[in-house]
């Protein structure tokens, strides 16, 4: 698809959403204009704005792993799924508002983002009417980044930061979102399993000085793996260059014969074992 057929695309997606065709619509015209809108950058890496970034804007935070904001107990424990039902989302269900500054086009992306977990697991994300908890989905301004907690936290609104379309890059692409919505579920990133280094090498001496905490392995006491293989196709995976001192070599390299570079840190959809770690961690409390 050429770049002018896209820029019609696009206009058919705002009409698309003035008109208020079904949300189901909305998502091909706009599944097929994230595709066309990626053959038409020049960024290797969704978010992206600064020359030579092979990185996700999840991955360029300040907090805990680039992305996640922890609580002091969650930092004493460090699971890759939470365990405890105080974690969790009664029902499966997830009340949501999303911020009124977004553009049409970042919303779009928000919606998106909600539609790949909902389209391949349990989970219900509704429009919050009175709940005390609740995600409020903020359009972060520039140089905020993408973030969010861990988890359902209790009796009190959760942000989960998307910043909007700037300079330095955005995080208003469906696969961030769904990246940080699952951070929401209750999970970590999948390079932090017990058993990662039989999958993955880590390049230290490439690490960003100050960022060897994000490339931690979690104890198996603490961490939940619900039985599920180790998934380099993750959207929870890092890419091969986060955190990166030389963003030209990656500090994650794939051990298993037949694995690129470019396959870890996908940001295109929730895999096969993301939707069965997220439906066994919620199998007893999905409606």
């Amino acid at each position: 698809m050429g770049c002018f057929a896209l820029m019609l695309l696009f206009l058919t997606t705002i009409f698309v959403e003035v008109l208020g065709v079904p949300l189901d619509s909305e998502l091909v015209a706009r599944a097929s204009l994230k595709e066309g809108k990626k053959r038409c950058s020049q960024n290797p890496s969704e978010g992206e704005a600064l020359p030579g970034r092979k990185d996700n804007m999840d991955e360029r935070g300040k907090y805990h792993g680039g992305d996640m904001v922890l609580t002091p107990d969650q930092l004493g424990e460090l699971k890759q799924g939470i365990n405890g039902d105080n974690y969790r989302w009664p029902g499966g269900i997830v009340p949501y508002v999303i911020d009124t500054n977004f553009s049409p086009s970042e919303r779009t992306s928000v919606l998106a983002g909600i539609n790949l977990i909902t389209s391949k697991t349990c989970i219900k994300f509704t429009n919050r009417t009175a709940e005390n908890s609740y995600v409020f989905i903020r359009r972060g301004n520039d140089g905020t980044g993408c973030y969010s907690s861990v988890g359902r936290q209790a009796s009190q609104p959760q942000v989960v930061n998307i910043q909007g379309n700037y300079p330095s890059g955005t995080c208003a692409y469906p696969g961030i979102v769904a990246h940080e919505l699952i951070h929401a579920l209750g999970f970590y990133h999948e390079h932090s399993r017990t058993d990662r280094d039989d999958f993955i090498t880590v390049s230290w001496s490439n690490i960003n000085g100050g960022s060897a905490y994000n490339f931690d392995k979690y104890p198996a006491s603490f961490v939940s793996l619900f039985g599920v293989s180790y998934d380099y196709d993750s959207l929870m995976h890092y890419s091969a260059y986060a955190f990166a001192i030389n963003h030209n070599l990656p500090t994650l390299i794939p051990k298993q014969s037949g694995v690129s570079n470019s396959r870890l840190g996908q940001r295109s959809k929730v895999s096969t074992l993301d939707a069965q770690k997220i439906n066994t961690m919620y199998k007893d409390l999905c409606t």
